[in-house]
């Protein structure tokens, strides 16, 4: 049985006839299968599907699939005063913490391909953020279907009658 090459075809495992000592220490390497020559090989223009998964540490239960983006180097999630001032601001257009998912880009990376893998279709961005230099305060934005309304921190809105009008006509458009 010299032609060993329909075994390819029978069994999906890797094989190894093993008759000499010194071929059993080189069993024990991973074999490089031909599948990883192809991963590595490959030239095709089909995209790679990369493993993509939600942020680990979020505030809220992001029911209605609303992504609240904020920066906050010294807190898990967002303050307590800023907080209040957001449940404020989501009971005024029917929403609760339980709608929402509330993302700290300080401890978190969130991409938009995150974002459109899980369905998010409004974020509301509030604060200065490296990552999103081409959007402007208090205007509306659409990128890959997923509405976009960014703004100053909260708690620069808080004490601000003006920005609180922009925000609230911005989410009553977004929301109402």
């Amino acid at each position: 049985m010299q032609n060993k090459a329909f075994l390819n075809y029978v069994f999906d495992d890797d094989l190894y006839i093993i008759d000499r000592p010194e071929v059993q220490k080189e069993a024990l390497k991973e074999p490089e299968t031909e599948y990883k020559k192809e991963l590595e090989t490959s030239t095709s223009d089909e995209p790679v599907t990369k493993d993509i998964s939600w942020p680990s540490s979020y505030k809220g239960e992001n029911n209605k699939h609303i992504t609240i983006l904020v920066n906050y180097p010294s807190e898990d999630h967002i303050s307590n005063q800023d907080e209040e001032f957001l449940l404020k601001i989501l009971s005024a257009v029917n929403l609760s913490l339980s709608d929402v998912a509330i993302i700290n880009l300080a401890n978190n990376q969130c991409s938009l391909e995150q974002l459109t893998q899980f369905n998010t279709t409004k974020v509301l961005l509030f604060g200065s953020l490296e990552s999103t230099p081409d959007l402007s305060n208090y205007q509306l934005t659409e990128l890959s279907g997923i509405k976009i309304h960014k703004a100053n921190s909260l708690g620069e809105i808080q004490n601000n009658v003006a920005e609180k009008k922009l925000l609230w006509g911005n989410l009553q458009k977004l929301f109402l």
